[in-house]
């Protein structure tokens, strides 16, 4: 007979923080409508299903005959954080919380092995996954990266082969590809195919930071594509002269960090972040805090991002994140746009 869902996980030292068992309890306690969610075999470090759960209800899934079911694999990837193995556990267990609580209502997260994860999500074409897949890389927590790949049910495969496409996927990650993100040919087809060189385009870019930048009372707000070499900005506001349209090598650019994880790159006070401490900019002051979101394309692929810095300390609200995140949206889709609108 299979246990119920433990909903208070352990930690490698004892039971977790109270605070964090309970985000744990109210992420799990609402099995899906006709789930047999609720009777697994729980995972002993987090409290989720393992594998074998996975594939039952996924198999339950596809025998309804439910559209547009899409199956995640996940990977945790360690980037610049503590590799011991309490910290990479500890990792997980938060990992495994922050995504329960950014996943939908309906879908279904397991443990399959050490670092790797998969999720059901029902009803949820591949377009609508890359909406998932952003929120579970923005809530994948500090020191680790969330790498992905994903698979649609084709409605003729058994649930053992969509499982296996999504991990082929993911094993082609660029994050699983000894971090080379910046050279990942994909992406770079992605930024090539970003013309912003006509000029019935120019101006848009700087407008569309101009705005952030009085929306935000930032003193600087640039945004910028990334290539395997340079940072190139293409919008600019509070950025005087050359600097407005400077082209810096990629890995010294602020925007790299935001690039590589494909995450959100957010310092209260950038002399104390791990990754921005030793930064030139932050270095000599002109850069005490930083907020940088990435520019996805229609493609998945991050063709760069938005970044706004004030030169002294600055905790970033909600609000503030939301409308940079809004206005990335808003610029990757001209990016979208700009190549068709040269060539009318």
């Amino acid at each position: 007979m299979p246990r119920r869902h433990s909903l208070h996980p352990t930690s490698p030292s004892g039971p977790l923080p109270s605070l964090l068992r309970r985000r744990h309890a109210r992420a799990v306690a609402a099995p899906a409508r006709g789930s047999t969610w609720d009777e697994i075999t729980p995972d002993p470090l987090t409290g989720v299903p393992v594998l074998a759960d996975f594939e039952r209800e996924l198999g339950r899934v596809l025998r309804r005959g439910e559209p547009d079911v899409t199956v995640l694999r996940l990977a945790l990837v360690p980037v610049g954080g503590s590799t011991e193995p309490h910290e990479l556990r500890r990792r997980i267990v938060l990992a495994v919380v922050n995504w329960q609580e950014a996943l939908r209502p309906a879908d279904r997260l397991a443990r399959v092995a050490d670092d790797r994860f998969a999720v059901l999500l029902p009803d949820c074409p591949l377009s609508s996954a890359s909406r998932v897949v952003d929120r579970l890389r923005d809530a994948t927590p500090p020191g680790a990266v969330c790498a992905v790949g994903a698979a649609t049910w084709d409605r003729h495969e058994s649930g053992r082969q969509l499982l296996a496409r999504a991990g082929d996927a993911l094993d082609a990650a660029p994050q699983l590809q000894g971090g080379d993100v910046l050279r990942d040919p994909a992406r770079l087809a992605a930024v090539a195919a970003t013309d912003v060189t006509g000029a019935r385009v120019a101006g848009t870019f700087d407008r569309a930071a101009s705005s952030l930048g009085w929306l935000l009372q930032e003193p600087m707000v640039t945004i910028s594509l990334v290539d395997d070499r340079f940072e190139h900005v293409i919008g600019a506001f509070g950025v005087d002269g050359p600097a407005a349209r400077a082209s810096t090598p990629a890995e010294e650019s602020l925007a790299h960090q935001c690039v590589v994880t494909g995450r959100p790159l957010v310092a209260t006070d950038a002399a104390r972040h791990p990754a921005l401490h030793d930064h030139r900019l932050v270095a000599t002051g002109r850069v005490g805090a930083c907020a940088s979101v990435p520019l996805v394309s229609q493609g998945g692929h991050i063709v760069g991002t938005i970044c706004a810095t004030r030169t002294g300390r600055h905790a970033w609200s909600g609000d503030e994140l939301r409308l940079l995140r809004s206005t990335a949206a808003r610029v990757a889709t001209e990016l979208e746009r700009v190549p068709r609108v040269v060539a009318a």
